[in-house]
């Protein structure tokens, strides 16, 4: 039985069996057709053909954001941020302050706040950085890099072919 998860993606988790002869299909039924099927094979082969009742999950493919973006912005805008603040304001601030920062001044995400069990807890509307696609962490970080542009620190863009850690910046002296 199909069911759809969320109201923004769709999302079905079906049960069913896996089988690879043709034949076994009844009037009505499907196939699938997967990318790099042989070494799927050779994963799910215990299940193959024996009839096994199984749960799929299926929605939309989605590139998520990519571990280069996130040591960019995590090992490479944040660390520049804070030194940039630390020789402004004297101040030093945590990564969690600044992408909280981030978020709400410079993205414009409004806080939500709520209470559970009477502890307050803060979210914001905006995906959170783990379920971001790379266009939508690429569009956040090009924000996030104008506005500090505008006010005095550069911070250059990601590199390709890197981790994008801190060190992929430093030159030689």
């Amino acid at each position: 039985m199909a069911k759809q998860s969320t109201k923004t993606e769709r999302e079905y988790n079906l049960t069913g069996s896996l089988s690879d002869n043709p034949g076994d299909l009844e009037h009505g039924e499907v196939f699938l057709r997967f990318d790099f099927h042989r070494p799927l094979k050779r994963v799910l082969r215990g299940w193959l053909n024996d009839k096994t009742k199984l749960e799929f999950s299926i929605h939309a493919f989605r590139l998520l954001k990519s571990q280069a973006q996130l040591g960019y912005y995590f090992g490479v805008v944040i660390p520049m941020v804070r030194v940039h603040l630390k020789e402004q304001t004297g101040e030093t601030f945590t990564t969690d302050q600044l992408h909280l920062f981030h978020m709400m001044r410079v993205l414009g995400d409004e806080p939500i706040f709520a209470t559970i069990n009477g502890v307050e807890i803060t979210t914001f509307s905006r995906p959170h950085v783990r379920s971001m696609t790379t266009k939508e962490f690429a569009e956040m970080t090009d924000v996030i890099l104008a506005y500090w542009d505008e006010r005095g620190l550069y911070i250059p863009p990601p590199k390709k072919n890197t981790n994008n850690n801190l060190t992929d910046y430093l030159e030689d002296d």
